[in-house]
């Protein structure tokens, strides 16, 4: 996904599930449900890379995701809960 500097990300939770969209330096690391862990990685405590705040989204909630945290580069988001789910979201100056 790409957006422009400066944009902020609305996140809109319609299924019946929590989920997260949390920062991480590199794909492949687990999460913070350690039997979906023990399942995914054979450990409830795989290596994690995860960083700054989780946002949750509650099922049928929302949140936002700022300028001050989607600056301009190369983000990479798992959700923290199943950590199979992820986005690379590319945040471009308008020059």
């Amino acid at each position: 996904m790409k957006i422009d500097a400066g944009s902020s990300l609305r996140l809109l939770k319609r299924g019946g599930e929590t989920h997260t969209l949390t920062q991480v330096t590199q794909f492949g690391g687990g999460g913070i449900v350690p039997p979906l862990n023990q399942i995914l990685f054979g450990t409830p405590t795989p290596p994690t890379f995860f960083f700054g705040p989780p946002n949750f989204v509650p099922a049928g909630g929302t949140s936002t995701i700022g300028p001050d945290i989607l600056t301009p580069g190369i983000h990479l988001l798992i959700c923290i809960i199943h950590p199979w789910m992820h986005e690379t979201i590319v945040v471009e100056n308008d020059d």
